[in-house]
């Protein structure tokens, strides 16, 4: 209920621990619980600050043939949209772990799809990034947007990350 390092927190864990080792109670158990229930509690509150619930914008996206795609805004279920660029080192060096990450079995459901956005004319691009993926190895899904798309989907900084569900941001 109090901010941990207040002297409130501080008086009620001193009373707390007493309380336990006066009925018997081992301490260590009990300190651990609470260290697992704060470091829940901090990830909550992490991922709290990105949650974002308005829906998917609607952009013109292409596939690396130029073919217009299925935005991700019109799927249903969870999709994790990764928006990122062959420019951006960060985005390089991550894309072998999200696909390592997208084939793994889960419980429910997740499809990846991957936004690129170069800043380029989208055939240039695509032949760019077909390139890149080639030499690198990796089969993902890859969606380009041209520079509107990218402003709709405010892709302001790459790797970007966004949790979809239903066609809605849940995260960003």
């Amino acid at each position: 209920a109090f901010p941990q390092d207040s002297l409130h927190a501080a008086q009620a864990s001193a009373m707390l621990d007493s309380l336990i080792g006066a009925r018997g109670g081992r301490l260590d158990a009990v300190h651990a619980r609470v260290a697992r229930a704060r470091t829940v509690s901090e990830r909550r509150h992490w991922l709290d600050n990105w949650r974002e619930g308005r829906e998917a914008p609607k952009a013109a996206l292409v596939d690396l043939k130029g073919v217009p795609a299925t935005s991700p805004r019109d799927q249903r279920g969870i999709t994790l949209v990764y928006a990122w660029a062959t420019w951006c080192g960060p985005c390089r060096q991550s894309l072998p772990a999200l696909k390592d990450w997208s084939g793994r079995p889960r419980t429910k459901p997740v499809r990846v799809v991957t936004l690129n956005a170069e800043g380029e004319p989208l055939d240039k691009a695509s032949a760019k990034v077909e390139k890149f993926l080639a030499a690198q190895g990796l089969k993902l899904p890859v969606l380009m947007a041209d520079s509107t798309a990218a402003a709709r989907w405010k892709l302001g900084g790459f790797p970007m990350t966004l949790v979809l569900q239903d066609g809605r941001i849940v995260y960003r």
